[in-house]
């Protein structure tokens, strides 16, 4: 007889109550609502397209104000009451970005241009919208700081310090929130242009002043001595080394020219002390054997000691 194994148990399986069910299905849909909810809020959040900034967008809205933008003149603008509501004196901003102003005087005539015309202005709009789309720069993130750095830099200028951004944007930080829109941070950099070359421009003037009085120099003096000092700071240290050998040979050229004149003019003062001293020995020689005037022989006898000191005086 062949045995059949053991066929295993089924367990039966048990319906939950009705209340459970319901329960258990709340809880399931609970859990899947909750996993949307994280799913949606991990996704990042696309920037709006530059055809969708329009209308009360903080750029669209600067966008407008720069293309009807009419830039004041540098030279005779010493404040500007800005769009925003604040107003810039520049003589009380200036003496604080004195490293900055001497760094930046020799750009003055095209960067005067660049503001007067209105292609910085357009230029900060460039750059601002290449690191922000939503409108809005913030100071605690260092964007602020970039912005104005990269604006400068696009110009070709010494980027400021931070405490030299910070006194204008403390300015323009009217609501105590750290960030700016868009307007703000464009008239917070035309702002610091402003002050930096309205600063050069006084200290111009002031040397021009000296300069009619008789001392300083002039402006145009000033910057071809700045342009000669800063092509001299660009040279390779090899040929400023080369440059300072060769000053050193000229030099010694110059010391060994100097010696050999002062020895010819030591051999003439020997030459003409030794006729001296040959002119006085025969005047000594003639005084010591001249005839005495009491004596009628007529002969040649020495005068002793008094007619050798005549002799010499």
């Amino acid at each position: 007889q062949q045995q059949q194994p053991p066929q295993p148990l089924q367990p039966q399986q048990q319906q939950p109550p009705l209340e459970h069910e319901q329960q258990w299905r709340h809880s399931r849909e609970s859990l899947e609502d909750w996993q949307q909810e994280q799913a949606a809020s991990a996704a990042p959040t696309q920037a709006p397209g530059p055809e969708e900034i329009h209308g009360d967008h903080p750029i669209a809205q600067a966008r407008l104000w720069v293309e009807c933008y009419e830039a004041l003149p540098v030279d005779c603008t010493v404040s500007v009451a800005y769009s925003t509501g604040v107003v810039i004196e520049f003589r009380e901003v200036a003496p604080a970005l004195a490293p900055l102003v001497e760094a930046c005087a020799v750009h003055r005539p095209r960067i005067v241009r660049e503001i007067e015309s209105g292609s910085m202005m357009r230029t900060a709009l460039r750059v601002f919208e290449a690191l922000s789309t939503t409108g809005h720069l913030c100071w605690d993130d260092g964007q602020v700081q970039d912005f104005v750095s990269a604006v400068f830099e696009e110009c070709g200028l010494v980027t400021p310090s931070e405490a030299h951004i910070y006194r204008l944007y403390s300015k323009f930080n009217v609501t105590g929130v750290p960030t700016l829109n868009t307007s703000e941070c464009l008239c917070l950099v035309d702002a610091l242009l402003r002050c930096v070359f309205y600063a050069v421009g006084t200290m111009w003037q002031e040397q021009c002043s000296g300069a009619d009085s008789g001392g300083g120099v002039t402006p145009r003096e000033q910057q071809q001595r700045q342009h000669q000092h800063s092509q001299q700071q660009q040279q390779h240290p090899q040929t400023q080394n080369q440059q300072l050998q060769q000053q050193q040979r000229q030099e010694a050229h110059q010391l060994s020219d100097l010696l050999q004149e002062e020895e010819r003019e030591r051999a003439a003062l020997q030459q003409r002390s030794e006729l001296l001293e040959s002119q006085i020995a025969e005047l000594m020689e003639d005084e010591l054997l001249a005839p005495s005037p009491s004596d009628n022989s007529g002969g040649r006898q020495p005068r002793g000691v008094p007619a050798l000191k005549e002799a010499r005086e």
